[in-house]
């Protein structure tokens, strides 16, 4: 399988978790969120029978699929917008990639570093694959 066809089937994979996702956060989204969000305790992470308020810096046993969550939300948006962004032919992209330039090599880099951890860790937060 090529590289692009191995891109595009993980960007179409991702595209369906995110809208499971995004199901489950439009459902439960409402104006007293804030309100109930400061009453909510939560098992600490690491240390789960103890419980705290489950907001403002706490690492809960939920802070993992937040944290991915973010982590995948952000590795979508980069590889949909790479060519567009950083490319090769003014015209066609934001920035012309200059492979001399040290902010466009951080870029790339970057880029690089979060999908490749993104995407060694989606399994643990997945299954192994992103369901339909």
């Amino acid at each position: 399988m090529s590289d692009t066809i191995a891109r595009a089937f993980k960007i179409d994979a991702m595209t369906k978790w995110r809208r499971k996702e995004y199901e489950i956060l439009s459902q439960s989204s409402h104006l007293s969120y804030i309100a109930a969000a400061l009453t909510i305790l939560s098992g600490k992470l690491g240390q789960e029978e103890v419980f705290a308020p489950a907001i403002f810096e706490l690492a809960s046993v939920h802070s993992p699929h937040t944290i991915f969550y973010a982590a995948a939300t952000t590795w979508y948006f980069s590889r949909l917008s790479n060519s567009v962004l950083l490319g090769k032919k003014a015209g066609e992209c934001a920035i012309v990639l200059d492979k001399e330039n040290d902010w466009h090599q951080r870029m790339v880099a970057a880029r690089d570093t979060l999908s490749d951890v993104m995407l060694k860790h989606r399994s643990t937060q997945t299954g192994g694959h992103v369901e339909v």
